[in-house]
């Protein structure tokens, strides 16, 4: 059973539909929904996942908040608007949690990777994180497309500083043994995601940037 009501709904429609958002929209969102839909089963409280998703980037602001202010905000969101309709507090600091680490791509500090295997609400975090990530490991075309729309979320930032921090971003994340936590998402997404993330490095270093 859903945890969203329909006047939720209607206010995260509104704010993912502002026309500053070129990837973290509404589309996203069904992205994401979807592969939730496709590996329901994985997940021992899909309805806490669903909702995760909904609010996840409902607030996304990265000209003015800073650091992981976007995700506490639109975590704060979740836990005022689930609350208020009479979803229990266990469920809503589900949401919050899975919301809340999506600042990092790191399972909170009170899970360890091998509790994914053994615990259901760390594998339901581990999954939220990785299907939040699986555009890395789409393909080439979809990929770039991609880049060129949070890009443009980020208009105001000069191409050489653009150039700086995305290449060491990208870096970073493929410095990580494994840039999905599960299982399932790896068989899926991990080869290819690092192919991207190189070819993205190679459009940093010398090519022009997509437009």
């Amino acid at each position: 059973m859903s945890l969203l009501t329909p006047e939720i709904t209607a206010h995260l429609t509104t704010l993912y539909s502002s026309p500053s958002r070129h990837y973290h929209n509404l589309s996203h969102v069904e992205s994401l929904l979807a592969l939730l839909n496709e590996y329901r089963f994985h997940f021992q409280d899909a309805p806490a996942a669903e909702a995760a998703i909904w609010f996840h980037d409902a607030i996304y602001d990265p000209q003015t908040l800073k650091g992981d202010q976007n995700e506490l905000q639109s975590a704060e969101l979740a836990g005022e608007m689930l609350t208020a309709a009479g979803v229990n507090t266990e469920q809503v600091e589900r949401v919050t949690e899975m919301i809340e680490a999506t600042a990092t791509h790191v399972l909170p500090c009170r899970f360890s990777e091998a509790d994914i295997d053994t615990q259901g609400e760390a594998r339901d975090v581990a999954l939220f994180l990785d299907m939040d990530l699986s555009i890395l490991g789409a393909e080439k075309l979809e990929y770039e497309w991609y880049e060129g729309m949070v890009r443009r979320e980020y208009n105001w930032v000069g191409d050489h500083e653009w150039r700086v921090g995305r290449a060491d971003d990208i870096e970073k994340e493929k410095e990580q043994k494994f840039i999905y936590h599960t299982d399932l998402f790896r068989g899926l997404f991990e080869d290819q995601a690092r192919r991207n993330m190189r070819s993205s490095l190679d459009m940093l270093e010398g090519l022009p940037l997509y437009q």
